[in-house]
């Protein structure tokens, strides 16, 4: 980063006759900064089936002349990723979810065994072995939530350091480019 010289009584003149490139130039940096944050979030996401990492965001909204850059993740299961849930119960379309995660999970490890059987008589019955083994661990997921919900992962929460480092080094990687420039 480069070193600027200017004397105190400089500083009022240039930020007048520059007023519009100032927030210009920090919106910038902040941006730079969102696409760092976004990037690295999506990296750190847990993944079963990609929602949660595909719905990182950045959302620019601007109204008069506030602007509001933020990093936003609107899968609908996001919030209890970020900061778990307490005890509830697990209703009937919860448990097939839950049933559905143990299946993809199991059926990792079915298919090496799978080799052992042939015809489709024995495949079939695998596949029903699969159901009810996935349907067991599914209930006893369910009971585990009810009785003591679920854990966050606090994934914003651990990065947030590392953020907002960053939006300190963009931002000032980009005030002092405009300011290079106009001066």
């Amino acid at each position: 980063m480069s070193v600027i010289d200017l004397r105190p009584e400089e500083v009022p003149g240039l930020l007048k006759r520059h007023a519009k490139e100032m927030p210009e130039a920090i919106a910038r940096g902040a941006m730079a900064a969102a696409h760092r944050a976004r990037t690295r979030l999506v990296r750190v996401s847990p993944v079963d089936l990609g929602q949660y990492k595909n719905s990182w965001a950045i959302k620019d909204i601007k109204s008069g002349n506030v602007r509001n850059i933020s990093v936003i993740n609107d899968a609908p299961h996001a919030g209890i990723i970020e900061l778990g849930a307490r005890p509830h119960k697990v209703n009937a379309a919860g448990i097939e979810a839950l049933k559905e995660w143990a299946k993809r999970h199991m059926l990792l490890a079915a298919v090496k065994s799978a080799r052992r059987y042939r015809g489709k008589k024995a495949k079939a019955e695998l596949m029903s072995q699969i159901d009810e083994a996935a349907l067991r661990i599914a209930f006893a997921i369910a009971k585990k939530i009810e009785k003591r919900g679920q854990k966050g992962r606090f994934i914003v929460e651990k990065e947030m350091p590392t953020i907002q480092r960053w939006l300190a080094m963009e931002l000032a990687r980009s005030l002092d480019r405009t300011l290079r420039r106009i001066r």
